[in-house]
């Protein structure tokens, strides 16, 4: 039974009382007439300042990436057709001879009269510079001294503990002249204070850049050569523990992945027995928007095959310029020589295929929409009606502006030497040759789940003007409530992401892992705000040890986490036990039908009467069969991933133990009770990373057992079938008996009858022997003869693929002598 209604942000209904994001239901909920007196209703002055100044900041954000996008070639497009598609709507006459209506209720009801709004597209009068995505990724700070939260008063720090942030360009500025010794990862000398520095990305030159500036040093010039250098990156950054971690397919940027490690590292050449540092790569699960992941799978895919396009084309030149080379060397001449040349694959653009459109653009042909939809050369759908155009391109821009960042991230970062790891699909994850960024996502079991049945959706009927089965109405929403549910779910899927963390000097926590795609803001289901939030509950923390536990109890349980449902985050695990309870009802079904089939065989086999053969459609066995072997498949790819979670943890929490109690002569009161305090951390996040495993154990157990099953179903169909089959042999083979029966009748009457028409038929001849005329029978044999064989011959070649290769065969020996005496010329 379907719980209560939450009403939340995004929503007509009022929820003045459930507002969880201020800056979402500014730009979001309110009209414009209503978002003055929205700052009054703050109570407090500093949480509506704060409120203020985030609503401005956004607003000024949004300025930005508008006139980024129209300065951008590939997006231009999103602005210019927002443009038109506004002034088409604002001169419709919808428009004119309906506004007039809509302020006249507006005074009815009592609402204020909204100005129109001042949309200004054109914009560019110098106020903005460049876009640098470096400076639009924001980096998460929290800082705790003496165990109590600090902020990190720092100019180029914004917003106070737990949400203070700064950029990747202030973070790691690119100017080499800036001086080396105020940058804000510096090693800070105070004891007392620890910090926590998050990346929102799986970028390697942005981790290794980080590492360095704590240090103040600077990375060698080759970072593949690190292990000889005697420095603190160096040995952070050494081969075992950086390079030779990574993993990747040959130009596939979503095969790309750190091998799950975890290991203690000393930054000097000096034995230490206690290295203080800490190195940790570990998988995790996390979900995103199916529309999210093909947009930025798309993405991938063509920079990867531009990538190797520019590949194939320095190796095309390079091989050029060696052939063009070797003609200039002097060559031993041969009686005759092999022509290689005609079997050299042509020089072409290795442009990869994936998609049925790419295919139809290759072939020359056009891409037809199923849909009978207009469909521009941009991917913008074309429709008739003036307010819907202008609604569809106000979506496709706030698509384009949400995707910027990450769209400009990949371009900046995929391929270079240390590269970005994209995000992976939960097969790309586990299958790391996947030749595409697509990946199954829409095979999940997860996507099934979020994704409505096109059937369920109730449907308007014109003829009678009402809809069909609406009845189920909310009576303070005025609505359906399946209609609600449907319109409210979106496509998701899981991802597997990766978690890169570096514990340095028992002073510094630095992370990297993503978002998800376009989130820039307030998300709950984050890691990174899950991470704060454990954090800024009140209590003291004594170490960084103990904010890399918040953080490995976050990404462990982030997709499992029941009470991040409002943020949009699937129920993973109700997914899958509701998704093999459907997988049983459908056996349960097809286990009926098929025994109440058998019976109906079985008292038809005592009468012995022809039975009717039942409709079986194997299809529905078939996508049973397809469904579970999903469930099971991925099942057991979440429970390898929790496994490898389980091998990193359990390392993590030895070697910090050994960290944090080196010998018994140097321990204190203050480092056992710190001790003490990670010891019962670890050893809960232990438990619950056993329970989950125990958990997804059972539930591949009952897949398990749902395949068993349906094999089970498979097998008796299958004997069934093979029942059938024997019964209608016997039957046809008792027909067959008949009819050669039948036929050996006739057949003795012809060996009867054969040799008297014979000698009738030559005696009937008018033949010079038997009558007057002037042919013999010989010359009417020299005829007959002749012509048979013929027509036996023809009529031979014409039927026999085996005749006519036996006639053949002389003349292909003879061809193919002179075909090779051509080529040879000997």
């Amino acid at each position: 039974m379907a719980g209560p209604i939450q009403i939340g942000c995004l929503n007509s209904a009022p929820h003045d009382d459930n507002i969880t994001d201020h800056v979402l239901h500014f730009f979001g909920c309110l009209e414009f007439s209503d978002r003055a007196s929205f700052f009054e209703s703050i109570k407090s002055e500093e949480e509506r300042e704060t409120v203020k100044r985030d609503c401005e900041q956004r607003l000024r954000h949004v300025h930005f990436l508008r006139f980024q996008l129209t300065q951008d070639p590939d997006s231009e497009h999103l602005v210019n057709n927002i443009r038109q598609s506004s002034y088409v709507w604002r001169n419709s006459d919808d428009y004119q001879s309906n506004i007039n209506k809509v302020r006249e209720w507006r005074l009815k009801e009592g609402k204020r009269s909204a100005p129109e709004p001042d949309i200004d597209f054109n914009f560019d009068d110098g106020r903005y510079e460049r876009y640098n995505v470096r400076k639009d990724v924001s980096v998460q700070i929290l800082q705790f001294k003496g165990g109590i939260p600090r902020d990190l008063p720092d100019p180029r720090v914004v917003g106070h503990f737990p949400n203070q942030t700064t950029t990747i360009e202030r973070l790691l500025p690119g100017d080499e002249s800036q001086d080396p010794d105020s940058g804000l990862l510096l090693k800070d000398p105070d004891l007392e204070t620890i910090k926590y520095f998050h990346i929102p990305s799986n970028n390697m030159e942005w981790a290794q850049d980080a590492i360095a500036r704590y240090f103040g040093e600077s990375l060698p010039g080759n970072p593949r050569t690190q292990q000889g250098a005697d420095s603190a990156t160096a040995h952070i950054l050494r081969e075992s523990h950086w390079r030779s971690r990574f993993d990747e397919e040959d130009l596939k940027p979503t095969s790309r992945f750190m091998r799950p490690f975890c290991d203690s590292v000393s930054t000097s050449s000096a034995w230490e027995s206690v290295p203080k540092n800490v190195v940790l790569f570990m998988p995790y699960l996390h979900w995103e928007t199916s529309r999210q992941l093909g947009h930025f799978a798309r993405k991938i895919d063509d920079m990867a095959s531009s990538q190797r396009e520019h590949i194939y084309e320095q190796e095309s030149n390079e091989r050029k310029q060696r052939i063009q080379a070797r003609e200039s060397l002097t060559r031993r001449r041969r009686r005759w020589s092999f022509d290689f040349s005609r079997y050299r694959p042509p020089m072409g653009n290795p442009k990869r295929i994936l998609t049925m459109h790419g295919l139809l653009e290759e072939l020359g042909m056009r891409f037809e929409n199923p849909y009978g939809l207009e469909i521009d050369d941009n991917g913008r759908v074309k429709i008739r009606n003036p307010l819907g155009q202008y609604l569809i391109d106000a979506a496709r821009l706030f698509e384009g502006m949400v995707n910027y960042r990450d769209k400009k991230l990949l371009e900046s970062s995929l391929f270079t030497d240390a590269p970005l790891h994209p995000r992976r699909t939960l097969d790309q994850g586990y299958y790391n040759t996947l030749s595409s960024a697509r990946g199954k996502g829409r095979s999940q079991v997860v996507y099934r789940a979020t994704t409505p049945d096109p059937l369920s959706y109730h449907r308007y009927n014109s003829r009678l003007r009402e809809w069909e089965n609406h009845e189920n109405i909310i009576p303070e929403l005025g609505s359906c409530r399946q209609c609600l549910d449907n319109i409210r779910k979106v496509s998701r899927v899981v991802m597997v992401d990766q978690l890169w963390m570096w514990i340095l000097d028992e002073k510094v926590v630095i992370t990297c892992f993503p978002d998800r795609y376009g989130k820039t803001g307030h998300d709950p289901s984050g890691v990174s705000e899950s991470v704060r939030t454990r954090l800024n509950q009140g209590h003291t923390v004594g170490t960084v040890f103990e904010i890399a536990l918040a953080i490995l109890n976050e990404t462990t349980e982030a997709i499992f986490d029941r009470t991040k449902n409002s943020a949009g985050q699937p129920k993973v695990l109700d997914a899958f036990s509701n998704a093999i309870m459907k997988v049983r009802q459908k056996q349960t079904i097809d286990f009926e039908r098929l025994w109440h089939w058998i019976n109906i065989a079985r008292r038809i086999n005592r009468r012995q009467a022809a039975p009717d053969l039942p409709n079986w459609d194997l299809r529905a066995e078939g996508e049973i069969e397809i469904e579970i072997q999903d469930i099971v498949e991925e099942l057991e790819i979440i429970l390898s991933i929790y496994k490898s979670q389980l091998e990193v943890i359990t390392r993590f929490v030895r070697q910090v133990s050994e960290i944090l109690e080196p010998d018994k002569i140097s321990r204190t009161h203050k480092k056992l009770a710190q001790a003490d305090i990670f010891k019962s951390g670890g050893a809960n996040l232990l438990l619950k990373v056993n329970e989950r495993i125990d958990y997804l154990e059972k539930l591949l157990r009952s897949a398990l057992d749902a395949a068993s099953t349906v094999k089970d179903l498979s097998q008796l169909r299958q004997q069934q079938d093979s029942i059938i089959q024997a019964w209608q042999s016997v039957r046809l083979s008792s027909e067959a008996i008949d009819q050669s029966k039948t036929i050996m009748v006739f057949t003795i009457v012809t060996i009867i009858f054969a040799p008297l028409s014979f000698m009738s038929s030559i005696f009937g001849m008018n033949a010079a022997e038997f009558a007057d005329n002037q042919i013999t029978l010989r010359q009417q044999f020299t005829y007959i003869f002749p012509v048979s064989l013929a027509v036996f011959l023809v009529a031979l070649v014409a039927t026999s693929s085996r005749a006519r290769a036996v006639i053949l065969l002389p003349w292909r020996w003879v061809m193919s002598f002179y075909r090779f005496r051509y080529r040879y010329r000997f």
